[in-house]
């Protein structure tokens, strides 16, 4: 079904595809362009509403019926990039707030807010915990035990 409602938006024979197909290949189209452009802090309902051709308001209703918010959904996707870069080692030398604004949050104190409450660490501290070496604990061998009981 989405393939049809991609060929037949390039085709221009849209009017022949079910809605709910039209709806799912818009919003693979809108999610890849919010993908491309997550680096941009101003990248927003608008931006992207005028990007694909339609109002603000179907915007937000497309994804109103998967119960979120275009800014959510954003944010979100903005947050697991930081995340992951956050926790990868060949970054461990750029700064916070450089991860930050390479994923579109341009202020450091409304990212440390939004990963907080996103993941309960401040970035800095989840950085800590992802990149410290592993704890490694050796228990030493009890020699002369026997097992207990009868013999």
């Amino acid at each position: 079904m989405l393939l049809t409602a991609v060929l037949a938006h390039h085709l221009d024979a849209d009017a022949h595809v079910p809605d709910d197909s039209r709806q799912r290949a818009l919003l693979l189209r809108i999610e890849a362009f919010v993908q491309q452009h997550l680096h941009n802090p101003e990248l927003s309902p608008s931006a992207i509403a005028v990007a694909h051709n339609i109002s603000v308001g179907y915007l937000h209703r497309l994804y109103r019926a998967r119960d979120d918010t275009v800014a959510a959904w954003i944010r979100g996707q903005r947050l697991e990039r930081a995340h992951r870069d956050l926790s990868d080692r060949t970054l461990r030398t750029v700064a916070v707030h450089r991860i930050a604004a390479r994923w579109g949050f341009p202020d450091h104190t409304t990212f440390t807010r939004a990963f907080r409450a996103a993941y309960g660490l401040p970035p800095r501290d989840y950085r800590r915990q992802a990149l410290a070496p592993p704890v490694t604990f050796f228990v030493a061998p009890q020699w002369g035990l026997r097992p207990s009981g009868p013999a």
